[in-house]
């Protein structure tokens, strides 16, 4: 906010407000409209996909929404007018031909200008706000999902902590930073996010709202036994990996042409590829539907007889089809009543 501030009243507001739109020349206004959409949902999916990590805690529908449109409903209406405004005021400030979309970009220029007290204080407090918000990021976006999500798969060797480590290590390997070299190369890959994370949310909203009727068995979910709802094939469900693979691969000869211009491919992949996360979402839960309704798992529509670890407010837990949770007498650790998860602990939900 400080940038645009100091760039408006430098270079007023620019040129970018007045010039007009430009039309993509390889893409129709339809195309670049869903384009546009596309690559906005695909910045923020991997937080879609994930936001149950957050919410998880919320013991009743609708706490969760307050957090949800604070954290990125306005700050992604007000971050890209904050941009474009800057962007805009640059091509003003220093008689450029092309606006710089990059902030860092911006405080270096002003230390090439003038390298003065004041310029050097103002570059280093801006890049203190980056590099925290950086780091709040990762570590609550990236590192924090990606450490529990290891720690489920392996968590004999990982927890959450050495999972996040270990995704913090690899993530060199793909040299994020060359993302940021144009604007049009980082929205690219930001739109590329979608290809993976559209499939897979399709997959999960299918299996809780269609294939489960939003009726889980909790305590299944904390049994190794083969008979547990979730053990599915040795503990693999090759359902949604099929419908993952399926759906995400036709997308990826796209993604690869948006990110290298020089590949040159089908335009009906291509159009595919614009319009990825409403395909695979679409697609991918279909599928998924069809193989499970095909190949049964064991155990599909049950769900706990009362609320065994407190995960619902009592209203709510009966509302659900449960005995609500049952809160012990004294002042020890509150723990849900013990049952025994390795047999039929649970009754089939009814149909609603």
């Amino acid at each position: 906010m400080g940038i645009t501030i100091w760039a408006c009243q430098t270079g007023g507001t620019g040129p970018l407000f007045v010039s007009g739109a430009k039309q993509p020349s390889t893409l129709t206004k339809e195309w670049a409209w869903v384009y546009g959409i596309i690559a906005s949902v695909g910045n923020i999916s991997a937080g879609i996909l994930n936001q149950s990590d957050f919410t998880r805690l919320a013991r009743r529908q609708g706490i969760q929404v307050p957090g949800i449109i604070f954290s990125l409903f306005i700050p992604g209406m007000v971050v890209p007018i904050l941009a474009i405004l800057t962007a805009s005021a640059s091509m003003a400030i220093w008689k450029l031909d092309e606006p710089m979309w990059n902030p860092l970009t911006v405080i270096t220029q002003w230390m090439m200008d003038d390298y003065n007290a004041k310029s050097r204080a103002g570059a280093f407090f801006c890049s203190l706000g980056f590099v925290l918000g950086q780091i709040a990021e990762n570590i609550l976006g990236n590192g924090y999902a990606a450490g529990m999500d290891l720690a489920g798969l392996l968590p004999t060797w990982i927890n959450i902590k050495r999972g996040a480590l270990l995704a913090a290590a690899l993530s060199w390997a793909v040299q994020p930073w060359e993302f940021y070299n144009t604007a049009s190369v980082f929205v690219s890959v930001a739109a590329s996010f979608s290809v993976f994370m559209g499939p897979l949310t399709g997959i999960m909203m299918t299996d809780y709202f269609v294939v489960r009727r939003q009726k889980i068995e909790i305590s299944q979910l904390y049994t190794g036994s083969h008979e547990g709802a979730y053990w599915y094939s040795y503990g693999f469900n090759w359902r949604a990996f099929v419908a993952w693979v399926v759906c995400f691969v036709p997308a990826m000869p796209g993604m690869i042409a948006a990110v290298n211009p020089g590949v040159k491919i089908n335009e009906g992949l291509y159009k595919y590829y614009l319009g990825n996360y409403i395909f695979g979402f679409l697609e991918a839960g279909t599928l998924y539907a069809i193989l499970t309704f095909a190949f049964k798992p064991q155990r599909l529509g049950y769900q706990d007889d009362f609320d065994i670890y407190g995960t619902f407010e009592d209203d709510i837990a009966i509302r659900k089809g449960m005995a609500p949770f049952e809160r012990p007498k004294g002042n020890g650790p509150i723990e849900g009543t013990s049952v025994n998860i390795e047999n039929n602990s649970a009754n089939k939900a009814p149909e609603p």
